[in-house]
């Protein structure tokens, strides 16, 4: 079920929030959650990651007609396995990998905030390319 819970919010990411910084956002309270729990419940998550009281209930609603209605046991294999590579796809039919240590180290990567609803992705320090 953890599995089914990544992905529901990764398909709710893509069809409901057009904003780059609440989609990241979303991503990582998620990803922090699973880290830390050993079980999720929708609801209050739901509240923790949505302010929005619409995105909240369509979430909720989402996860339901999704087969997660109830409290799921995180499978803690499949979430070191997702969590040491984030993976982002962006428009332009780009699929950026990065790991974990490398999104959070602020000196070598970044996601700027427009402030129109897009972001610059920052890849700092780069010695080659592939």
């Amino acid at each position: 079920m953890t599995r089914q819970l990544v992905e529901n919010t990764d398909k709710f990411i893509k069809d409901n929030i057009d904003d780059v910084k609440t989609a990241v956002k979303t991503k990582d309270l998620l990803r922090e959650k699973l880290k830390k729990e050993d079980t999720i419940n929708i609801e209050d998550i739901t509240d923790e990651i949505f302010k929005d009281e619409t995105l909240k209930q369509e979430f909720i609603n989402f996860n339901y007609e999704n087969n997660i209605d109830k409290p799921i046991e995180v499978d803690k294999e499949f979430v070191t396995k997702i969590v040491n590579t984030l993976k982002f796809k962006l428009n332009k039919n780009i699929t950026l990998s990065i790991p974990e240590d490398i999104y959070s180290d602020i000196n070598s990567f970044e996601v700027r905030d427009n402030g129109d609803g897009t972001a610059n992705i920052i890849i700092k320090d780069v010695s080659t390319i592939r």
